[in-house]
This record gives structure tokens, C-alpha cells and sequence, in this order.
């Protein structure tokens, strides 16, 4: 039976003294992503002998594709991070153009914006020049002895890539051997001006040749290339004692028919009795070139062109699941909810379990000198002139800022080896700040500074926050109409302003700029707000974040809520969709801000435009108004 969502749990083998992953049976799960409020959550209904301690870390998964086997997911949003739950994870890698750059993978990651193409308002990777591809430490199951990439029996692995005209270069997809060149390696190798997909496999049996077969056709089934700049899948899968290679234009109708080729193995090439598991590190977009034990200290053979999903399974994908990985929108979150324990209720059959979002460090942290120390933290670096001493930053670009917090906050998080936070940059623009002082409520600094360079992030489950360019467009292709459950659900002017006093630590102490907007008090009346924001320093940085704050929060936002009777795995927040309903003469360009889904009953709901008001917006208006009392007092005693 296939299962598209799987919760797992990750404690410490006291025994194994390491990490371990293990599977959760789960009756039912709503999960709900808030992106900018950064409190992800989620509720589990388990069997009431599931062992649950409060502070557990919990992971759920879910998929177009049965998730059953699923032991790696790389969907290159901006992070190689592993999403199937099992940590594979690269290593921190030295690149010389990035001094003291501890978070880089080997890969560089860029948005789509190519029209009519699949991976469009989507991220993807590359290994270049300037990067070595993803190495990805060796790591076991819960027996201490089996491989997470086990390929000692059947498997599955699709990739989707696409080749690039201008490198002109074959390159390795993704690759496991070790010095002795066994296990397995896919590549794209260049024919002329097209492109086709070849693997190499090699038993762990000793006195085994190493078999190479590709889809030229040369070696069974029937020849398929691809032409270089457009989107095509390739899928190796083991079964029994036969290998099978695909590689699937991304515009074919049906994709797994007869495997373009195929390999049964023999006496002198790898046995059905091999195994194709090696204990070394395995390496994306790149082939290892050297090793130090089952280390891989140096890389070559990198990929031309960007990577945009792979999948990695220990057994063989049913015929519709492996169709859906090829048919469906990509996808830019295999794993929705990463977490927590933090509330528990029991039954005599059942357990409920609650669960929240790493990223709620965000809104927990106060940021003070006690956090922000003396002494740079990993993690921490500054790409041009910038400084800080504790709180205080000069010439600091808003990434640099809260990289630094989360670098800080790293160290405050070493009891939990599974997760850390870290900073990526998408929008490839240095804006300093002459000084900011980062005081205060992380979440409030987060969005201050967002506000000032214009832009969003959102965190992802594993502990990426993405900084992202507002509104990823997708209008012309996410388009939400009458086979959805539409309603417009109001308004809101909960958050409207119009006529906006901001009181900043700009100038001598402390000072009041003004603003308004006639237009929008001539339409909707008179909306006044007065913000305290004594983390502003500089002056230039304090207009420019008043005026940007009054222009996106001049109007009062009107809120929809499209709700579908199945799973929506393609949506994220701070994707702009369309949604229309032509008996509601509704036809909007509208951004998503929450995600609900639930389990499994399939359902997906969708909150765009504005928050829906809530618990959480009581709960922040009060701190606000508290911390602007404790604030105003502190600057006028």
C-alpha cells in the first residue's frame, strides 16, 4: 500500500551513542506552515504505545510519491539539506571566493525565471567553477550496520536536471563509490550537441568487473537523448538482478515504459548477490577524485548545468508513484514540518502529540548582549567592511546581521546535534546598514529589516531561513479556479496604516519621523500608527523604513482562502498565485501567506493575501504594545 506522508522521530541511542531515525505509525496529522510568522506546527494523532517524552524531535514527510523508502531528498531551494528525515546531509565545505563561509555546500543555487519551463519561480543548483558539488557523509540505519543509501538490494533514484549549453562538458549527477571504484555513479555525458544519461555500477564482490550501460541504446532498450537548456528525468533503478536507465524529455506523455536501457548482470560483470553499498561518502554533482579512508577529500567530473530534485529510494517505486515524480508540478518542500514535542495528551488507544517548528526560535529569542558576545561565532563572517561589537553593527548588510544572530544562536542550540540555523541569501545584493542595533525580539528585528531592503524570508524545516525577493511570480502557471473550494474571506485593517510615526534611535537619541499617504486617507479614511523602532540607528535606514512600510500597509488587504479536497504539495509561502472564481467575480494576482494540510483525509488549505487573525496576532499586538510601553519609558523616563 502506498503511503505519501510518514512521521519520523529522531532521539539518541543510548546503546549506539549516535542519532538515530525511526518510523512513527500515525492514524492521522495537520500540519500548518505560517512562513513569515515563522511558527510552523503540527498535530499527530499515534498509538498510545508510541514512547513520547516532551522536547522529542519529530518529521513529517509528504510527497506526490510514495514515501515509504524514501532515505534522500534533495530539492535544492536554496539548500542541499536532506528532506526524506534521515539527515543526510553535505558537509561544510572551505570555498576560497567565500571567506569564513562555514555553511557552503559545494553548490550554487539561482531562481528559475525562464517562461513556460517546468522549475520556474523554483530554485536549482549547480556545481561550478567556483564550487565542488555536495559531499554527503556516509550514515546508518538504526542497526548501526545498513547503509541510509542502502544499495545492497533494489532501488530507485530519479533525478531531474537540466544540461547547459554553454559548458559543453559531461558531469556526474550523483555519485557513491569508493577508491576502488565500486558502487554506483550517474552521469549526463554530452553526444554532439545532445545529451545522454549513462550509469556505472559495480559490486562490492571482489573479482566483479565494473559495467557501464547508457541510453544510447547500445546496451538494450531503445536510444533516448536530450537536447541541453530544458528540463529531463533520469531514473536508475535495480530490480532483481536487472538495472534499468531512463532518460525522459520533460515533455513526454509516458515516461516508464520500457527503460531506454537495461543491464542483467552475469557471472563476470556485478551479480544479483552484490552488493552496491560502500561505506565512503557520497557526492552530488560531482564525481570524488580522491579519498582519506571512506572520506572524500577531492572532486571532479562536476555536473554542467543545474540540478533540480533528486530522489534516492531502498526499493523499487511503483509504476504510479515513479509517473508522479515525472507528471507533477516540482515540489519545493518534501518535508513540511520539522520540530518539537512540546504538548502531549493521552488516551487509552491513542496518543496526541504537538509539535512546532524549529524556526519558533525566532519569536522565542530576546536578543540582548547575553546572546550577541564578545568573539565571532561559526558561522559568522561579513562580506565587506562590516563590524560588530555585541549588539551594535556598523556597515552590516540585514543578511549579515541575522546570520550573526543565528550564528550566536547556534551555540545556544548545541544540545540539539540535528539542527542549526543558517542564513541564505537569495537575492545576491549587499544593502548596508551605517549602524543597526539588533535589540530585541528576533522576530521583530527579522521583519525590520526585511522591511528595510524589501524583501521576505520564510525557514525552512530544516533550519534554512531563505532570504528571497518578495512575491516569487508564478501567476501564469499556479492558477487557482473553479476546480477549487474559493471564498474571499474579507478583510482585515487590523494592519493598515496610512498616516505613520516612527520613533528611531537615529540622531541624537532619540527621534520621530512622519509620514502619510493622502491618496489612501482620501479612500479609506485615517489610519494612524506609531512604531517604535530603536534598533534604527542610522538615518537613511530609518526613511527608508518608514516609507517602505507605509507603501505595504497603505491598503487594506483583502484575505482569500482556496481549500482543495486532496494534498497541494506544490505550493509554498511567498508564492504569487491566481485565484479566481468567476461567481464571485473574482479574478486576483494574490500571495500566499499559511498552509494547512491535513492527513489523511487529503486536504489542503490555502490562506492568501493576509493572515487570517488569530491567537497569534493577539498575542503579538500585546507584546508590541508592552515592549513599545517598556521602550518609550526607557527613551523618555
Amino acid at each position: 500500500m502506498r503511503s505519501f506522508a510518514k512521521l519520523l522521530k529522531e532521539n539518541t541511542d543510548i546503546t549506539l551513542g549516535v542519532q538515530v531515525t525511526s518510523v512513527v505509525p500515525m492514524d492521522h496529522a495537520e500540519i500548518s506552515r505560517d512562513g513569515l510568522r515563522a511558527v510552523d506546527s503540527g498535530v499527530f494523532k499515534v498509538p498510545s504505545r508510541i514512547e513520547s517524552n516532551i522536547g522529542d524531535e519529530y518529521k513529517y514527510i509528504q510527497d506526490v510519491a510514495d514515501a515509504t523508502h524514501l532515505r534522500g531528498a534533495y530539492l535544492f531551494q536554496g539548500s542541499c539539506l536532506d528532506e526524506s528525515g534521515y539527515n543526510n546531509d553535505p558537509v561544510n565545505q572551505v570555498n576560497n571566493n567565500i571567506s569564513g563561509f562555514t555553511d557552503y555546500d559545494g553548490l550554487e543555487y539561482t531562481l528559475n525565471t525562464t517562461a513556460n519551463n517546468k522549475f520556474k519561480g523554483f530554485y536549482g543548483a549547480a556545481a561550478t567553477n567556483n564550487g565542488d558539488g555536495a559531499i554527503i557523509p556516509n550514515k546508518f540505519l538504526k542497526d548501526g550496520t545498513t547503509n541510509t543509501f542502502d544499495f545492497s538490494g533494489d532501488f530507485d533514484i530519479f533525478c531531474w536536471v537540466v544540461a547547459d549549453s554553454s559548458s559543453g562538458t559531461s558531469g556526474t549527477i550523483f555519485s557513491k563509490t569508493n577508491s576502488s571504484t565500486e558502487g554506483i555513479r550517474i552521469t549526463l555525458n554530452k553526444s554532439g550537441s545532445q545529451y545522454f544519461a549513462n550509469a556505472y555500477i559495480h559490486t562490492t564482490n571482489t573479482g566483479n568487473n565494473a559495467k557501464e550501460f547508457s541510453t544510447t541504446g547500445t546496451d538494450g532498450g531503445t536510444a533516448s537523448y536530450v537536447q541541453p537548456d530544458k528540463p529531463c528525468l533520469i531514473r536508475l533503478q535495480r530490480k532483481g538482478i536487472t538495472f534499468n536507465l531512463w532518460l525522459v524529455n520533460g515533455s513526454e506523455s509516458t515516461p516508464f515504459g520500457s527503460p531506454n536501457g537495461t543491464y542483467t548482470g552475469t557471472a563476470s560483470y556485478p551479480r544479483t548477490t552484490g552488493s552496491f553499498s560502500v561505506p565512503t561518502d557520497a557526492t552530488i554533482g560531482s564525481q570524488a577524485s580522491t579519498y582519506s579512508g571512506n572520506t572524500v577529500t577531492t572532486v571532479g567530473n562536476k555536473f554542467g548545468g543545474k540540478l533540480h530534485s533528486i530522489r534516492i529510494y531502498s526499493n523499487v517505486l511503483e509504476l504510479q508513484s515513479a509517473n508522479q515524480i515525472f507528471s507533477s508540478r516540482p515540489i519545493p518542500l518534501i518535508m513540511k514540518l520539522a520540530g518539537s514535542l512540546y504538548k502531549m495528551e493521552s488516551s487509552i488507544d491513542q496518543k496526541k502529540l504537538y509539535v512546532k517548528g524549529f524556526g519558533k526560535v525566532i519569536i522565542d529569542s530576546l536578543i540582548s548582549d547575553q546572546i550577541l558576545t564578545t568573539g565571532t561565532a561559526v558561522g559568522e563572517w561579513y562580506a565587506s567592511t562590516a563590524t560588530r561589537t555585541l549588539t551594535e553593527f556598523v556597515d552590516a548588510s540585514p543578511q549579515e546581521i541575522i546570520r550573526a544572530i543565528f550564528a550566536k544562536l547556534n551555540v545556544t542550540l548545541a544540545t540539539s546535534p540535528t539542527f542549526k540555523l543558517s542564513v541564505r541569501d537569495m537575492t545576491s545584493i549587499r544593502n548596508g546598514i551605517n549602524t543597526y542595533t539588533a535589540s530585541g525580539n528576533f522576530l521583530e528585528i527579522i521583519s525590520q529589516l526585511m522591511t528595510i531592503v524589501d524583501k521576505s524570508f520564510y525557514v525552512s524545516p530544516r533550519g534554512k531561513c531563505i532570504i528571497e525577493d518578495n512575491n516569487i511570480d508564478l501567476t501564469d502557471t499556479l492558477k487557482f479556479g473553479k476546480m477549487y473550494n474559493i471564498s474571499a474571506d474579507g478583510f482585515d485593517d487590523t494592519t493598515t496604516v496610512n498616516d505613520l510615526y516612527v520613533s528611531t534611535g537615529a540622531g541624537a537619541g532619540f527621534s520621530i519621523i512622519h509620514t502619510d499617504d493622502p491618496t489612501s486617507i482620501s479612500l479609506i479614511g485615517l489610519y494612524s500608527k506609531r512604531i517604535l523602532a530603536p534598533q534604527i540607528t542610522d538615518a537613511a535606514a530609518a526613511i527608508n523604513f518608514r516609507n517602505k512600510f507605509l507603501e505595504l500597509h497603505k491598503v487594506i488587504n483583502s484575505r482569500y482562502t482556496v481549500v482543495a479536497p486532496f494534498l497541494i504539495d506544490f505550493v509554498r509561502e511567498n508564492f504569487e498565485v491566481n485565484v479566481s472564481n468567476t461567481t464571485k467575480n473574482l479574478d486576483v494576482n494574490t500571495t500566499i501567506k499559511s498552509i494547512t494540510w491535513t492527513y489523511p483525509e487529503g486536504k489542503t488549505t490555502i490562506e492568501t493575501g493576509d493572515f487570517l487573525l488569530d491567537a497569534f496576532d493577539i498575542e503579538k499586538t500585546s507584546a508590541e504594545a508592552i515592549s513599545n510601553l517598556v521602550t518609550d519609558t526607557n527613551l523618555n523616563p
